[in-house]
């Protein structure tokens, strides 16, 4: 294994470096007995006096036989001269002092068994700066290759058996915190075995006797490969290092490298946090949805819209937890940033085709974001101040070693944005928002584990004196992990979270404060077990309990036109029942079978209303009402939810996989705007609202090439909804006690295709993708007034038929690295005046078009990103970095939407709105301690 670097700076080339090797004296030879002695005692006599004198190169042999070290050198610099040999010295350093003195040469000591020499003008200029900038990096290549080479024996030989199968069993941890390491891998090289650490770290192996090579990865951390010889069962702890230099992965899975081949999962997504934070992101904050934004088959309707459409679902069809929390509403700012703390975020699963059983309730996707852990071993810190927001989190051991805290806290500072710019209205606007994670887990020995998180966030948006919108989310989660044994452990769940908005108008006759609300609790009890080497089953009961406050909105002073109005609390509760089992038929096919079913209780109080038969449900219909008491059973629904995935692989870089999921929603975001807003109203299924249900089918075919360098994936996606909401032209949805007057039932469909290519490795990374989707509605209403389109399909207001995002990262050093992102997509359908009739000479009356005919202009973004970093010495307390970026490098004024006026006498006049329709650069200020 060489160590050296391929290239010095340009001075010294490989086929001219020369290893000094030893060689035969070279001596006159003596032509006479007495000039020989004559030369002999010359020598002997200058050697006493002033110490050897012989050749340079000479010299220099010597000094690499006598202290065992390697000299590298280019020859050329060498001069042609005779130097002193010192007659003892007591280390290399200063014997080439002695014999380098007054030859213009200087040295670096690269390693204890290896020196450069070259000229010291270059030394100085060259080698201090460019050399030392890539040593701690081979540094980390050394520390790599004595890990290699680290052995280890688990058993005692005189318990031995021929042919037995032992079982090895340990805890995989960072070797920094000491935090156990959730979903690292480790494969038995040559022999198709392999194992992953559980949500406590611990892993488990069956081997039998004999030596063999272990190799562990995980998401962040440095490759590792052990030698193991086998003498019968016993305990194999074992730790990884983090990445010096994060070169390896972008978007990668906790498993093996090609796991995107060998797992079963279809279009699932693991986002390393690393990578995240060097994309570019807009006023440099680092961003979990919007770097899922740039996955194929993600998308959303806008610049400063929340949430994300997945495969053609709406915002609301996705299910995201943070720590096992149910959040409603995951955006700051109207959808500028998340609610999501990259500091404090561990790993982040987003499943868009295939769906484990133990995740029900949603459509079209799952988001699982995991929080970190805190340091195990010591105090630590990190943060960063940024033009709009700034941030900090500290972790701890509480008792060292088996118990930690991390908090993390972010704010804006934005406000003063609006000062400066020069206009009445937006002087008069402000935005502000702040979240505190914080979480604290506990370790019962080697066997159990319990982890406690709480999440805080505020948000207010106030434009001028026009709107005033404040949102907040309030959450707790309770974990407690224990492993009976080896094939069998138990987890027990428990989330409460409330989410609250308000809408404030002051400057209007109808001046008014409209609240809103939902929480909910949430229980999960499960257990996992291990069959062999055949099944890993996963079996649990989830129950959940909504309490819905569709609304209460009251006037703020005396003249105000609003009437008060409280529309009753609504509750609902479902338990669901799921069982999983991954297992492996062939060595080419393995399955993934999955059953959930789920009952689903709407509960008093409450009053439902009666509507007269063969007419269409309009408020004006209503002949009486029905009152149900206080936990009384209004309706209920059921239904099974089977789920089943597929691989077979070809080899270990190619496989085909297909994936079909039953899936159900009880609770439904009403929304007739194009983008949701905080004070959108949760409405759960009832006598008139049934619950959504859908079909999703996957099927994919995957590649890896060059060692799993390059990743590829082709997956085809189509789904069928039943039940789905839509809307009547200008549904009155807040404070309505009467919502099923609003709202139609109808069908949907959405299908197409991903193509994605990525580079997970080297300096140069990246992705790119294509995503070609379509979403279609249909409504089946009996009577005009209850359909669309006459009940002919139209694009949903999310259709995006193209979908192109291009994404690189370069790590110029150990210091410095680039990223660059560009997006392109299809302009969203809108629905806009097609044509239009005068009456008379002074009104002109618009005709519009079908419900979504029209499209928008395309949209397109250049991102860039530089970031430099200071010293990263293992010793050095702090750490710190600058991030330049620059969000829209061109400057498109990309439209959110386009919206018509018109004067009495003149036709309707299109206008564009763009959120973020200029320039914006950023810089920010990143620090560890």
């Amino acid at each position: 294994m060489s160590l050296m670097p391929e290239n010095y700076g340009g001075i010294f080339k490989p086929s001219r470096i020369s290893k000094i090797a030893l060689k035969k004296d070279q001596f006159m030879r003596i032509t006479t007995v007495l000039l020989g002695c004559f030369l002999c005692c010359l020598s002997s006599m200058y050697a006493q006096s002033n110490g050897e004198r012989i050749s340079l190169t000479e010299g220099l042999k010597k000094l690499e036989k006598q202290f065992g070290v390697s000299l590298y050198y280019d020859a050329e610099f060498l001069p042609k001269r005779e130097v002193n040999m010192p007659d003892a010295a007591e280390t290399i350093e200063s014997s080439l002092d002695a014999v380098l003195k007054n030859t213009g040469l200087s040295f670096i000591n690269y390693r204890d068994y290896a020196f450069i020499i070259a000229p010291v003008d270059q030394i100085d200029r060259k080698y201090n700066r460019q050399y030392f900038a890539e040593r701690d990096s081979i540094k980390e290549s050394i520390a790599r290759f004595k890990e290699e080479v680290e052995a280890f024996s688990v058993g005692t030989a005189g318990a031995t058996e021929t042919g037995g199968s032992y079982t090895i069993e340990g805890f995989i941890t960072d070797d920094a915190s000491d935090e156990f390491l959730v979903g690292a891998s480790i494969s038995v090289e040559g022999t198709g075995k392999g194992a992953i650490s559980n949500e406590i770290g611990k892993f488990k192996l069956s081997l039998t006797s004999g030596d063999y090579v272990l190799l562990m990865k995980s998401m962040g951390y440095v490759d590792s490969r052990i030698k193991l010889t086998v003498l019968g069962s016993g305990n194999l702890d074992l730790n990884l290092s983090k990445e010096a230099i994060q070169l390896d992965e972008i978007v990668i899975s906790s498993e093996a490298q090609n796991s995107n081949v060998s797992s079963t999962d279809v279009g699932r997504e693991v986002l390393s946090v690393k990578e995240m934070k060097r994309l570019p992101a807009f006023m440099g904050e680092a961003d979990v949805i919007k770097t899922l934004l740039l996955l194929p088959g993600v998308s959303s309707v806008g610049e400063g819209a929340g949430g994300l459409n997945v495969r053609g679902g709406n915002v609301d069809q996705n299910l995201v937890m943070q720590d096992g929390m149910y959040l409603f509403n995951t955006s700051h700012v109207l959808g500028l940033f998340s609610l999501f703390n990259p500091d404090v975020v561990n790993k982040v699963d987003l499943y868009k085709g295939s769906m484990p059983a133990r995740y029900g309730g949603r459509l079209s996707s799952i988001l699982d974001v995991e929080l970190k852990e805190g340091n195990y071993q010591k105090f630590t810190g990190k943060g960063g101040l940024g033009l709009v927001s700034s941030r900090l989190t500290l972790e701890t051991p509480i008792q060292k070693g088996k118990s930690s805290i991390i908090v993390g806290s972010r704010f804006s500072i934005s406000d003063y944005l609006f000062d400066v710019i020069e206009i009445a209205e937006i002087q008069e606007s402000s935005a502000f928002f702040y979240d505190t994670n914080a979480k604290f887990t506990q370790r019962f020995g080697d066997k159990g584990k319990l982890s406690l998180s709480g999440y805080y966030s505020q948000d207010r948006f106030k434009f001028d004196q026009e709107f005033d919108f404040r949102w907040k989310t309030r959450g707790v989660n309770a974990n407690f992990n224990y492993l009976f044994s080896n094939t069998f452990s138990f987890n027990l769940e428990a989330v409460y979270s409330l989410y609250e908005s308000s809408w404030t108008e002051e400057n209007s006759n109808r001046a008014f404060l409209l609240e809103n609300g939902i929480n909910y609790l949430k229980v999960r009890p499960e257990i996992n077990l291990s069959i062999g080497d055949l099944h890993n089953l996963n079996a649990g009961i989830e129950f959940n309990n909504y309490e819905v406050d569709p609304g209460a909105i009251s006037p703020l002073n005396a003249s105000s036109t609003t009437i008060a109005k409280d529309v009753p609390d609504e509750q609902g509760r479902d338990i669901a029942l799921y069982l999983n089992d991954e297992f492996a038929l062939t060595d080419q096919l393995s399955l993934n079978l999955g059953l959930r079913y789920v009952y689903y209780q709407s509960l008093g109080p409450g009053e439902v209303s009666l509507y007269a038969e063969g007419v269409a449900r309009l408020p004006e219909a209503e002949i009486g009402t029905v009152n149900y008491g206080d936990g009384e059973l209004i309706t209920s629904y059921s239904g099974l939810e089977p789920r089943a995935s597929l691989r077979f692989s070809f080899d270990e870089t190619a496989s085909i996989k297909m994936s079909y999921n039953r899936t159900q929603q009880f609770i439904n975001q009403l929304s007739n705007t194009t983008a949701v807003s905080p004070v959108d109203i949760w409405q759960l299924s009832n006598t008139y609202i049934e619950p959504l249900r859908a079909n999703n089918y996957s099927f994919g075919f995957f590649k890896n090439f060059i060692s799993n360098t390059w990743e590829s994936s082709l997956e085809v996606f189509f789904r069928d909804i039943d039940n789905l909401i839509e809307y009547r032209d200008l549904a009155n949805l807040l404070v309505n006690d009467q919502l099923e007057t609003e709202i139609l039932s109808g069908i949907g469909r959405s299908y197409g295709a991903e193509f994605s290519l990525r580079k997970n490795k080297g300096r140069l990374t990246g992705w790119l993708g294509y995503t070609y989707s379509r979403t279609e509605r249909k409504t089946e209403g009996e009577f005009i007034e209850e359909s669309i389109n006459n009940n002919e399909w139209f694009l949903s207001n999310y259709d995006r038929p193209h979908d192109i995002s291009f994404v690189l990262t370069f790590q110029a050093n150990k210091k410095n690295h680039f990223g660059l992102n560009f997006v392109y997509s299809s302009g969203r359908p809108i629905t806009a005046p097609a044509a239009s009739f005068s009456v008379g000479n002074a009104l002109n009356v618009p005709i519009y078009s079908e419900r979504n005919s029209i499209r928008i202009p395309a949209y397109h973004r250049l991102d860039f990103s530089y970031t430099v970093g200071q010293s990263h010495k293992k010793e050095q307390l702090w750490r710190s970095s600058w991030t330049f970026g620059v969000f829209n490098v061109y400057g498109r004024r990309n439209p959110f939407t386009v919206f018509f006026t018109q004067d009495a006498a003149a036709p309707p006049q299109a206008n564009r709105l763009s959120v973020l329709g200029s320039i914006i650069p950023s810089i920010t200020y990143n620090f560890s301690f």
